[in-house]
């Protein structure tokens, strides 16, 4: 689902019955950047291949790793961004190449802690018109 030009959110799955979402968000490169990855099937990931190649893979936070393998085995060439905690939480499970602070403000993107969320970082990317906000359990808990 486009959200805005240059800004959707495909829908994955998992064997029970919830949805998940992740972002994605054209760079200006042109590449994408990938923010909570969640599985998805053959058309899905030939849908986000349609968009362009993706690049960066931000986990969010602890929380939001069940698929991030997955995708650094399928696109080799990602960048995988996360902070310090999912680091720990990963366990050598899958190498972290930098932290949000490390690399992310150079692709013109800003990484937040929301005041009150020891884990969460948010993104404020450059969208059509502005900036948007990324981010995924601020609003539930």
């Amino acid at each position: 689902m486009e959200l805005l030009p240059g800004l959707w959110q495909p829908t994955g799955t998992l064997a029970m019955p919830l949805k998940r979402h992740m972002t994605v968000a054209r760079l200006a490169s042109g590449e994408l950047l990938l923010h909570s990855v969640v599985a998805m099937d053959d058309a899905g990931h030939a849908a986000l291949e349609a968009l362009g190649r993706p690049a960066v893979m931000v986990i969010p936070h602890p929380f939001h790793t069940l698929d991030a393998a997955f995708y650094k085995e399928r696109y080799p060439n990602l960048v995988v961004v996360a902070a310090e905690d999912t680091r720990a939480k990963l366990d050598g499970a899958l190498a972290i190449d930098a932290t949000p602070e490390e690399a992310l403000p150079a692709l013109q993107i800003t990484p937040h802690v929301a005041p009150g969320m020891r884990y969460e970082v948010v993104l404020e990317v450059p969208v059509s018109g502005g900036r948007a906000l990324l981010f995924t359990d601020l609003l539930g808990h």
